[in-house]
């Protein structure tokens, strides 16, 4: 998925793993990008110890990355992750930096002078296909929260504008009318309560 990203921006993401990654290329990723050579990027993989390495690099040319801020994210406790990216494009400038509860953010770094001709934003959530070990990556949203030096929306707006999404979804699929017990699925990170 990619769309045009013109001018200064910040996108909040949130991703969901149902499960660890436990095989190469299982990972979901943020770019910013020019073409498949020139983009800067923030994704969470696999890496043999079964943690979570969150892997900011900017590729600048045929395969050559230059890494910036790896770091390991905690898992949720029944072992999936949860895991917000944020991107910030300013002029030339771009940063990034994760949360696993869209509050605290974890720096990712920042890379200057991406003089990118026609700037895109991107999202990805792929595997490694030659293998039976396949798991459901998923984003749930993207959020633009700052467009052109205007705030749209703070974290915690975020936060309040995903939940409503999450329960006007959910509402969706109630009957006018119960006449027998209801079963409504949550997304992950929700819950449901009746109320009468």
């Amino acid at each position: 998925f990619l769309m045009p990203a013109q001018g200064d921006w910040e996108i909040i993401t949130k991703s969901f793993y149902p499960e660890l990654p436990k095989d190469i290329y299982q990972q979901t990723q943020v770019l910013g990008w020019q073409d498949e050579d020139h983009y800067i990027r923030i994704n969470c993989q696999y890496n043999a110890q079964q943690n979570l390495r969150v892997e900011p690099a900017n590729e600048v040319g045929s395969g050559r990355f230059d890494i910036l801020n790896v770091t390991y994210a905690q898992p949720n406790a029944d072992n999936t992750a949860t895991l917000y990216y944020k991107m910030t494009k300013e002029g030339t400038t771009y940063t990034v930096a994760y949360s696993t509860d869209c509050k605290t953010w974890v720096d990712g770094g920042t890379v200057e002078d991406l003089n990118y001709i026609d700037p895109k934003f991107g999202l990805f959530a792929t595997q490694d296909d030659s293998n039976d070990n396949y798991i459901e990556l998923s984003f749930e949203y993207v959020a633009v929260t700052s467009r052109n030096g205007e705030v749209l929306k703070t974290d915690e707006e975020v936060l309040l504008w995903a939940a409503q999404n999450a329960a006007d979804y959910m509402a969706e699929s109630l009957p006018a009318e119960a006449t027998e017990a209801l079963s409504v699925k949550a997304p992950h990170g929700y819950t449901v309560e009746f109320v009468s």
